[in-house]
């Protein structure tokens, strides 16, 4: 188990100052820009999930979210090129968003 920043616990490596320390600069940079822009998607869908909620008197809970083009592209580059499997918060990332299906345009 690991802590994995503002992620729910997982199974897997934790990306943090360690593991941050036996990277390359760039896949420093690749890892800290893909857990940016995705924290950003799922703070927008909270955002207007407690809008909604306000409005419709209903909690949705467990929902899967279809990622923007550019956070699904970014997930399979972590796959294919990093083996982000490996690692907690691609695994946590995997629970919230369905990246199997097709995406919605951003």
């Amino acid at each position: 188990m690991c802590g994995c920043g503002g992620f729910v616990m997982q199974q897997g490596i934790p990306l943090n100052d360690l593991t941050f320390s036996k990277m390359s600069k760039k896949e420093r940079n690749f890892w800290n820009h893909f857990l940016k822009k995705a924290q950003e998607v799922i703070d927008k869908e909270d955002a207007k999930r407690k809008i909604d909620d306000k409005t419709k008197k209903a909690k949705k809970k467990n929902v899967i979210l279809m990622p923007p083009l550019s956070l699904k592209s970014k997930y399979e580059e972590a796959v294919k090129k990093y083996d982000g499997r490996k690692y907690c918060q691609v695994r946590q990332l995997e629970d919230i968003f369905d990246f199997q299906k097709e995406v919605v345009e951003e």
